[in-house]
C-alpha cells in the first residue's frame, strides 16, 4: 500500500514540476512515518514540511494505522555484523528490535555453528560470585539462588585459572558475576585456545565491549569467547551500575533455567 503510494506520488511531482523523486527514498520515509507511534496530526505536519503531503497518502497511512493497531509482527532471528564504526550503537535499543531476538556476531562464519539451539541444564552449571569481595549487593542477590540451585561454584573466592577454563570446557553453563569480564582470572588469549562448551554469561560492567584499536579490527573478550567455540555469550556493552546488573541478571536465569525459556526470549 506504502509503495503504491510513494509511485503514485513521485509519478505526480514529476508529471506537475519537472522534479524526479526517488521512490525508494520516499517509500522508506512514508513507511518509517507509518509504523512508529507518532500522532496523525505528527504524521500530517511531517508531510507537508517535506512537500510530501497529499490527501491520498494521508488517508493510506491512516488506513495502514487502523489495520495494525493491537498486532506485532513475527520476525526470525535477526543476527547484527556490524563492523568498527557501528559496533558501539545501541541497535538493541531501537523500538522496532526491543522484543526480537537478536545477537550480535563478528561474521557470518561464527553463525552456522551455532545455530542449534542450546538447552540449559541446571545441574550442569558453575558460578564465580564476587571474587574481588567487594560487591556485597551482588553477593546477597546470588548467594541464595545459587544455593538454592546447588550449583557448583565459588563465592567469593578468586578462580584459579585451571578452575575458571575447566568449567567452560566442561559445564553447560558459566555465571560470571563481579568486575568487568573476568579477565584478570583467564586471559583472553588462553580462553580462544579452550574448546568452550558452556553458554556463558559475563554480569561485570562492559564485559562484552569491543575495543577500538586504530586502524585494525575491535578487540574485547567476548570474541575471545567466541573464538573458543562458546555457543553463546551474554555481556554488557557499556559500564552498568551493580544494582540493574543485578536484576537483570537474576531474573535472565530465573527465566532459562527455571522456566526453560530460550537466552535470546530472555533476554528480550
Amino acid at each position: 500500500m506504502i509503495k503504491d503510494a510513494a509511485k503514485d506520488f513521485c509519478l505526480k511531482k514529476c508529471e506537475k514540476c519537472g522534479q524526479h523523486w526517488n521512490t525508494e527514498v520516499v517509500y522508506h520515509i512514508l513507511n518509517a512515518v507509518a509504523t512508529e507511534e507518532f500522532s496523525l496530526d505528527s504524521v500530517r505536519n511531517f508531510l507537508q514540511r517535506t512537500n510530501m503531503y497529499n490527501n491520498s497518502i494521508f488517508r493510506k497511512i491512516r488506513n495502514i494505522r487502523k489495520a495494525s493497531s493491537g498486532k506485532t509482527i513475527e520476525r526470525a532471528p535477526v543476527v547484527l555484523v556490524l563492523d568498527g564504526n557501528l559496533l558501539h550503537l545501541p541497535w538493541e535499543s531501537l523500538k522496532v528490535l526491543r522484543s526480537q531476538q537478536l545477537t550480535r556476531l563478528p561474521s557470518l562464519a561464527f553463525l552456522f555453528p551455532r545455530l542449534k539451539q542450546q538447552a540449559l541444564f541446571s545441574s550442569e552449571s558453575f558460578y564465580i560470585l564476587n571474587p574481588s569481595k567487594d560487591l556485597p549487593h551482588t553477593q546477597s542477590t546470588f548467594e541464595r539462588y545459587f544455593n538454592q540451585q546447588r550449583w557448583q561454584g565459588l563465592s567469593e573466592v578468586p578462580p584459579t585459572e585451571s578452575e575458571f577454563s575447566g568449567a567452560l570446557e566442561t559445564k553447560d553453563l558459566v555465571v560470571y558475576c563481579g568486575h568487568s569480564a573476568g579477565e584478570q582470572y583467564l586471559k583472553g588469549e588462553r580462553i580462544k585456545d579452550l574448546k568452550v562448551k558452556a553458554v556463558t554469561m559475563l554480569m561485570g560492567c562492559s564485559s562484552g565491549l569491543l575495543k577500538l584499536s586504530g586502524q585494525y579490527e575491535p578487540q574485547g573478550i567476548a570474541l575471545q569467547y567466541l573464538l573458543g567455540g562458546c555457543p553463546l555469550v551474554v555481556a554488557n556493552l557499556w559500564d552498568v551500575t551493580d544494582k540493574d546488573i543485578d536484576r537483570f541478571a537474576l531474573e535472565l536465569l530465573k527465566r532459562c533455567v527455571d522456566r526453560s525459556e530460550e537466552v535470546s526470549f530472555a533476554v528480550k
